[in-house]
């Protein structure tokens, strides 16, 4: 699945981008198999995933929390 996801092209604009496509796709289909049905469910699931998951997805690494951050729809994770 990773690798299917991986080949499909990013639209975004690369300013503002703070997570790989791969982690957004890749949390938003666990999340989804997981029983979530809208972004604040996708972002419940996202936020509760374990750190090795969310490193096999290629998730942002956060230097000042030092951990794997889940994309989210809090611009800078709540803070």
């Amino acid at each position: 699945m990773l690798e299917m996801l991986a080949g499909i092209t990013d639209p975004r604009d690369p300013r503002g981008v703070r997570h790989p496509l791969l982690a957004v796709l890749g949390v938003t289909v666990v999340a989804t198999l997981a029983g979530a049905v809208n972004y604040r469910e996708l972002g419940s699931v996202a936020a509760d995933l374990p750190q090795r998951l969310l490193g096999l997805l290629d998730a942002r690494w956060d230097r000042v929390r030092q951990r794997s951050a889940a994309p989210s729809a809090a611009p800078c994770g709540g803070c």
